[in-house]
């Protein structure tokens, strides 16, 4: 600065050295405060956090209310990641998991390779065994970011609509923390699209390869992987630039090696009498049946209640409205079938049985594309009215989203909060009680193996899955196959479990304490007698328990 025409120095700065201090900070040192002959500089931003800090501005930029959404299904997510207790289903997957093979009685092995994975880093916990969900959901996540940003021309804001589309279904906000095949189908589901997407837009041969790993990966996670072959046939028939590539080899190659990815599973199945394909065939297709109107109806009522009746007929709508807004030819289509044929496959398969909820779960990672899409290309083009009312009622239906998962997740919350509205008989139900009753099995055990080392025997694979998750053992627990087969019948079948060891504590189950007999006599195993009852308290009913011990040892 100057007086007068004079320039003025500080006392005591040595001469240069605000010219040299302002340079630092022209140069990206931040804020300076001299001292003496010393500097105290704030240090320059690392480039790779400036990086970070960009993306996210580029994310959040184009409607920051649609972020804080995300941000509030994501903190939902994570909560019910750490708060809700284990599944049965997860408990029987950490036990396949504890056993690993080439396959399983009601999947492939994907589940358990992942679980396995993440366990054997971080521990046997609930929250460490359900992390690989909740890493295959983010991929996904930001797969359906990637791909939305490559095939709308309004890249961004496509990206992140169809982003709070993805993280705003019901079905994906409970699978973020329930681990189950279906976490690594939809993370190599993604990636699959993704690389078939980009491999054919490029012109890789590489990226062909990988997208045939990432097929045959997704069949060892679920066998709905079977609907990605057709899928990406389908995009290449029903494009113009697809049918140029079906003359290439790469897309050949890219199923060869998604077919031998998948042969451990059908050479498993080939030496267990084709069990698990059997298993799925009349389960999925034969298994109870009732009128095809019935069975219909139901589906499509599963189908809304799993992505909220509005969001699916907006996807449908969607499909629809792509070709006027999706210029490129096989990216149309490749989404189209994505989204169609799983969900057209289940509605045959109805005729027979009423499908799962979660099983075209698939399908909505293109229609989240899809739809995110054709949100952006609505609000980009409609009157400033019209986007003040549309953002109103995207904003108002996500938050019903949100209430309607929480009060599903935490139902004995919402029920002693006096908000009893919705069904008590979820899968949630058997998410309770169980750290309770292996407590106390825990501390029957213990003392009848002070008479010697002994085994816990169960009828239902489900409860054996959680009592050795419960003691951290899956040694101790013996299953006796009931009517239902499952893996621990091939386990007897196999002889896993013929180790001499004697049977010292048997588990029953009821719905009302006054069918828990004092005693018991089992064919095989002798005369019991109740040790305790244990009760579980869940959102449709309590649940008891009778812990036995033999009569005499």
């Amino acid at each position: 600065m100057a007086l007068g025409g004079s320039p003025v120095r500080s006392i005591g700065t040595p001469s240069g050295a605000s010219e040299r201090a302002t340079d630092r900070i022209g140069q990206g040192a931040g804020l300076a405060d001299y001292t003496g002959n010393k500097f105290l500089a704030q240090p320059a931003l690392d480039p790779h956090v400036t990086e970070l800090r960009e993306k996210i501005l580029t994310f959040v930029r184009p409607a920051p209310w649609a972020a804080i959404l995300i941000l509030l299904f994501v903190l939902g997510n994570l909560v019910g990641w750490l708060l809700v207790g284990v599944h049965t289903d997860e408990a029987y997957y950490w036990v396949w998991s504890q056993r690993l093979a080439w396959s399983y009685f009601d999947h492939p092995p994907g589940v358990a390779w992942t679980i396995r994975l993440f366990t054997s880093i971080l521990g046997d916990h609930a929250w460490s065994l359900r992390l690989p969900a909740v890493f295959a959901w983010f991929v996904s996540a930001t797969v359906v970011y990637r791909l939305a940003r490559a095939i709308y021309p309004d890249s961004v804001a496509s990206g992140l609509y169809a982003v709070l589309v993805f993280a705003s279904l019901p079905l994906t906000q409970i699978g973020f923390h329930i681990v189950t095949p279906d976490a690594p189908l939809m993370l190599f589901t993604a990636l699959a699209l993704e690389l078939v997407y980009r491999a054919h837009t490029l012109g890789r041969w590489d990226l062909w390869v990988y997208a045939g790993l990432a097929s045959g990966a997704a069949l060892l996670s679920k066998y709905n992987g079977v609907f990605l072959p057709p899928t990406v046939f389908l995009a290449l028939i029903f494009s113009a630039s697809g049918r140029k590539e079906l003359r290439r080899p790469w897309p050949w190659l890219a199923g060869i090696l998604a077919a031998l990815l998948f042969l451990p599973v059908v050479l498993w199945n080939y030496q267990h009498d084709w069990i698990s394909f059997r298993f799925q065939l009349h389960h999925g297709v034969t298994s109870h049946a009732r009128s095809w109107g019935y069975n219909l109806s139901a589906y499509l009522v599963t189908q809304m209640a799993a992505v909220l009746p509005w969001t699916w007929i907006a996807m449908v709508f969607a499909v629809v409205q792509s070709r006027r807004q999706v210029a490129d030819g096989f990216a149309r289509a490749l989404l189209i079938a994505g989204f169609a044929v799983p969900l057209l496959f289940f509605a045959a398969t109805g005729l027979a049985a009423v499908p799962g909820a979660n099983w075209p779960a698939m399908a909505y990672l293109p229609g989240s594309i899809l739809l995110g899409g054709a949100l952006s290309n609505w609000l980009a083009n409609a009157s400033s009215r019209a986007r003040t009312r549309s953002v109103a009622v995207i904003i108002t239906t996500c938050l019903v989203s949100f209430v309607i998962v929480n009060l599903t997740r935490y139902p004995l919350g919402a029920i002693n909060a006096g908000i009893d509205i919705l069904p008590r008989n979820t899968q949630i139900t058997f998410t309770y009680g169980w750290p309770k009753l292996g407590a106390a099995v825990r501390e029957v055990y213990t003392k009848q193996k002070q008479a010697g080392d002994c085994r816990i025997l169960l009828r239902r694979h489900t409860l054996a899955a959680e009592i050795s998750l419960q003691l951290d053992d899956v040694q101790a627990v013996v299953v006796r196959t009931g009517a239902r087969m499952n893996q621990h019948t091939i386990w007897n079948q196999d002889g896993r479990y013929d180790d001499g060891r004697p049977f010292c504590v048997y588990i029953n189950y009821a719905r009302h304490p006054g069918d828990l007999p004092d005693r018991i006599s089992l064919s095989k195993d002798g005369e019991w007698k109740k040790d305790r009852e244990v009760e579980l308290i869940a959102p449709e009913y309590p649940r008891w328990y009778g812990i036995y011990v033999p009569v005499s040892r």
